[in-house]
């Protein structure tokens, strides 16, 4: 530790980066252990969020032409250079000088200082919300970024540290959004306006989880329908950011994606950041629809119709991938008043199932199409998609090549369909037997771990339901969750074995099914154990080792 310390004390700022670098990986390890350290880390970072850029201006006046005003602590020739403001819409300078990359990891150390160590950070925490607050409007896109994500964080901490009604986090909590409200507005670098949205996100989610009238202040400061008129726009390629997208792709279209390698190289890295900015709106959008509550799902509609506007044929697969991803999470923000959407979104969905050549579009789309049948009103309603849903998604299950996120989405939708209504599809001879037989083939899961719930949960009504159709059944049931069992057993004695292995924490892992999961799947083999004699034969045939790991889920943390 002291010698890393010691990299900040060299006059060499890529040193320096790395320090801040280091220091931020340490804190997520230490936790609030890490007090001692952060006065010098904190110090550190502050030096390098004041270093001086070495951008002259010919005088004052031009300099607060160009920047944003924001001069508390800098020499005017090192302010921030172009905050967007006195260029106008759209129009910013990226100068990447030598410490830009410096400034950035001071950032993100000041990120995680915040969010693993809030308690020791909070005395500190609105000196750095000046300083990080100055850097989302820097002259480099990529300090820009890592400040939104900070300013997140900062706000989480406010908001730990000083619950609503407290007005000191709600005033964290504003400047954050404001930050994000100002890239939406001003910066022409797509991936610096995505981060900010994930940004504003984070921060609507932090305020959700505080309550104490958060949400209210929100609200009232015209945030929530800002920056929703801010996603539109991005969804119907008007913002800031996309000024000149269209005659790009125009241009791309004319000359039939032909052309030199490097233009071609130009063409996809010009697609590929249309979609990162899409990607953002895939996050603050449905955290807005949640955040409003049912009372504005209303005010949604244009943004639900721009979505189907992009899930269209004629758009890039790329395109329609996040379309469909967007659109699916908010369809479940708004729940059962999206269901007259489902006539317009999920043919085209289905469709997708068997025509798209990305496997990531074919995994939304099975994603969302178990989500929008679960919102069918009524099993006949359902009934009418089903003729062409199910063979579909089967198709995907059986497919050996197709890829295993696709495969876990076509599996988890299955369930939802089998189950919705009372498991109607489940208990009809003419469907339930087929598929479920197709879709137990295809468990347990092996990628896509969100969908435990709906997969394993679905299992578990499943094996409540006392039909003929599904109760022939219940033995492959079991055992798949047997299977699922004692798999994550063994992935939690490796976590236990890494965490002694290391100084402090456990090692991350991501790959295992959450816990309400497993113990939802233990408290259903437990009470049919007791209700139906076949289940409690099948428990009786498995290995001690499975008995024991179904047994032991109900304790699972």
């Amino acid at each position: 530790m002291h010698a890393a310390m010691a990299g900040f004390e060299l006059d060499y700022g890529e040193l320096r980066e790395y320090a801040h670098g280091m220091f931020a990986e340490v804190v997520e390890a230490y936790g609030e252990e890490f007090e001692a350290y952060l006065p010098a880390c904190l110090a550190k970072a502050a030096e390098s969020l004041d270093l001086d850029d070495g951008v002259l201006y010919d005088s004052d006046e031009d300099a607060a032409d160009r920047g944003r005003g924001y001069n508390d602590g800098f020499e005017s020739d090192s302010d921030d250079s172009d905050g967007g403001g006195g260029g106008g819409r759209g129009e910013r300078y990226s100068v990447f000088s030598g410490i830009c990359e410096e400034k950035a990891a001071a950032c993100k150390a000041i990120a995680n200082y915040a969010h693993h160590a809030p308690r020791a950070f909070t005395p500190r925490l609105n000196e750095f919300v000046d300083r990080v607050g100055r850097m989302c409007d820097y002259m480099h896109e990529m300090v820009r970024a890592q400040a939104h994500l900070a300013m997140a964080r900062l706000a989480r901490c406010a908001l730990e540290a000083a619950p609503p009604p407290a007005t000191e986090s709600l005033a964290v909590v504003d400047a954050a959004l404001c930050a994000t409200q100002r890239a939406c507005l001003e910066d022409d670098d797509r991936e610096a306006v995505a981060t900010a949205m994930e940004a504003a996100a984070e921060v609507l989610k932090s305020v959700g989880a505080a309550a104490g009238g958060g949400v209210a202040f929100v609200i009232e400061k015209g945030h929530v329908a800002e920056l929703a008129a801010h996603c539109l726009a991005v969804l119907e390629g008007r913002a800031a950011c996309q000024e000149g997208e269209h005659d790009e792709l125009e241009h791309a279209t004319r000359n039939g994606g032909g052309g030199d390698d490097e233009e071609e190289e130009d063409e996809d890295e010009e697609a590929e950041l249309g979609l990162i900015v899409l990607e953002g709106v895939a996050e603050l959008l449905p955290a807005l629809v949640t955040f409003a509550g049912a009372a504005s799902h209303a005010s949604f509609q244009p943004h639900v119709a721009a979505l189907l506007r992009r899930t269209s044929v004629n758009r890039p697969e790329g395109q329609r991938s996040v379309a469909y991803a967007t659109f699916v999470e908010v369809v479940r923000a708004i729940g059962a008043p999206a269901a007259v959407i489902v006539p317009m979104a999920l043919p085209g969905c289905a469709r997708e199932l068997s025509s798209a050549e990305s496997g990531g579009l074919r995994r939304n789309c099975a994603y969302c199409a178990g989500v929008l049948a679960e919102l069918c009103g009524s099993a006949a309603e359902a009934s009418k998609y089903l003729p062409t849903l199910a063979p579909a998604l089967a198709a995907l299950l059986d497919d050996e090549d197709e890829e295993q996120g696709v495969k876990d989405n076509a599996a988890s939708a299955c369930v939802r369909i089998l189950t919705m209504h009372q498991c109607a599809a489940a208990k009809d001879p003419a469907t339930g037997p087929a598929l479920l037989d197709r879709t137990l083939r295809a468990l347990p899961l092996r990628e896509d771990f969100e969908e435990a719930a709906a997969a394993y949960g679905g299992l578990c009504a499943l094996l409540r339901v006392d039909d003929p159709e599904v109760n022939v059944f219940a033995p492959r049931i079991v055992q798949t969750f047997a299977l699922v069992a004692t798999e994550e057993a063994g992935k939690a004695a490796k976590r236990l074995s890494a965490a002694a292995a290391t100084a402090r924490g456990a090692a991350r892992f991501v790959d295992f099914v959450p816990a309400d999961a497993l113990r939802a799947m233990g408290a259903c083999v437990t009470e049919m154990s007791s209700a139906r004699a076949d289940v409690h034969a099948v428990l009786a045939r498995l290995p001690h080792e499975q008995q024991a790991a179904l047994m032991g889920l109900s304790n699972v943390q």
